[in-house]
């Protein structure tokens, strides 16, 4: 688990720093927030593999907090903290304000460490959104809109279809015959003719994040999505 981030946004100090030290030592970059307020600002900047998050908080409640993430960001895990009883209700309002788990405080630190390494490394994302991480934001294609650092673009399901392939294998050559069996199911000139069409709107559309990436086009071969940033 080395190289994964972890927030915590806990404003008892005493308990933030027995996990942040904990977590130092398993080998995540950790850091704490202690309240909700900066606890979104720094997820915004940080940008954490997972957020353990108190439910009763100064400012911005818990549950505000994950609202708030949730907007932009159905992937990163969300361990939600309380003292409370952990009831029914308790449990049910932290998982529907987009929380993957509802720990009652007094939890053993190495039993909290297996269900983070656990759920690591089998993340979950839904069928219908598409989220991957270039470099310290993140990439969500949801409802024809493709979102990447507060940019909203929106895009109709063929140019969907292709970016979702592109995105896929970055800084490859993706062969045009290949792209058009993959969208259309079966090659004809018109359905390369209609490719042509599409990569050049796509290219228009992705134009206010050239700097980040965009489509290159190899002539009579295919396309690269050319990402000029690092994957974290």
């Amino acid at each position: 688990m080395t190289n994964k981030k972890i927030l915590i946004i806990e404003d008892d100090e005493t308990f933030s720093e027995i996990l942040y030290e904990y977590f130092l030592l398993k080998g995540f970059e950790t850091i704490v927030a202690n309240d909700g307020d900066m606890g979104v600002e720094l997820y915004a900047s940080f940008v954490p593999d997972l957020i353990l998050l108190d439910v009763i908080l100064p400012g911005m409640n818990g549950i505000e907090v994950a609202k708030t993430i949730r907007l932009k960001d159905k992937i990163t895990p969300i361990f939600f903290m309380s003292g409370s009883e952990n009831t029914d209700e308790d449990q049910i309002l932290s998982f529907s304000s987009g929380g993957n788990d509802h720990l009652k405080k007094g939890f053993h630190l190495d039993f909290l460490y297996y269900k983070i390494t656990d759920r690591l490394n089998s993340q979950i994302i839904p069928d219908n959104i598409f989220q991957i991480r270039l470099g310290n934001n993140i990439l969500t294609i949801n409802n024809s809109i493709l979102s990447y650092k507060n940019q909203d673009i929106e895009i109709i399901d063929r140019e969907e279809q292709l970016l979702k392939i592109l995105f896929k294998n970055p800084n490859q050559i993706i062969n045009r015959e290949k792209l058009v069996k993959s969208i259309w199911k079966c090659w004809s000139e018109n359905n390369n003719c209609m490719l042509s069409n599409y990569i050049k709107t796509i290219k228009y559309k992705l134009a206010p994040l050239k700097k980040y990436f965009y489509i290159k086009t190899y002539y009579g071969i295919g396309y690269m999505l050319l990402v000029k940033i690092k994957e974290k």
